[in-house]
C-alpha cells in the first residue's frame, strides 16, 4: 500500500494556503498570494499536483 502522494511524485508540486482552498474549489484561479510553497519547474498551463498544508 502506497500513499496517494506517490502517484504525483513526478509532477511539479504546489502547496496552497488553507484560505485559498474554497475559492479554488469553486473555480477561482490560483494566484501567487494563495501559494504557500512549490517545488519543481512549471509554466502556465502545465499540470501540477496541488496539496494543502494540512
Amino acid at each position: 500500500m502506497l500513499p496517494i502522494e506517490y502517484v504525483f511524485k513526478n509532477f511539479p508540486k504546489l502547496v496552497i494556503k488553507d484560505s485559498a482552498v474554497a475559492s479554488i474549489a469553486y473555480g477561482a484561479q490560483l494566484k501567487r498570494p494563495g501559494i504557500y510553497a512549490y517545488s519543481g519547474h512549471f509554466r502556465k498551463g502545465d499540470i501540477v499536483a496541488l496539496f494543502t498544508k494540512r
